[in-house]
């Protein structure tokens, strides 16, 4: 588990070394399959630009997520029970990032942007369980 205590800096940094492990692998077999696959390079981009709308909102609210000491299962399915937010707030940092110059002053503001909306938005543990997600209990034998 994460969590931003002095005493826990350490998990902290583990938790943004596994984050970003999560990014470069997700990139590596998309990249990897665009390679093999005869006309991949077609499906490649739209991929991947997806995937990083998707992940640009976990990367700039994991520093109020990580306060509240939530695993990466716990955030992935935070951003799941908000696609339509979090697509809105990941295409938007995405093209902020996109463009030069307004890059480097998007950072910060971002980070703020993302501090907002985990605090907006219910704490999974707060959502009722998606029927079908896979995760709840079975109560037959």
């Amino acid at each position: 588990m994460c969590c931003v205590t002095s005493a826990r800096c350490g998990l902290l940094q583990q938790c943004r070394l596994r984050r970003l492990a999560f990014f470069v692998a997700v990139w590596l077999a998309v990249s990897a399959l665009g390679l093999l696959i005869p006309g991949g390079q077609l499906l490649v981009a739209p991929v991947l630009t997806r995937f990083t709308i998707f992940f640009l909102p976990l990367d700039y609210a994991s520093y109020t997520l990580d306060r509240r000491k939530l695993t990466f299962v716990r955030k992935r399915d935070w951003l799941l029970a908000h696609r339509g937010v979090i697509a809105g707030f990941g295409a938007t940092s995405f093209a902020l990032c996109v463009l030069p110059g307004v890059n480097l002053f998007a950072t910060p503001v971002l980070v703020v942007a993302g501090t907002l909306l985990a605090l907006r938005l219910p704490e999974p543990a707060k959502l009722a369980r998606r029927p079908g997600s896979g995760r709840e209990k079975s109560t037959s034998p």
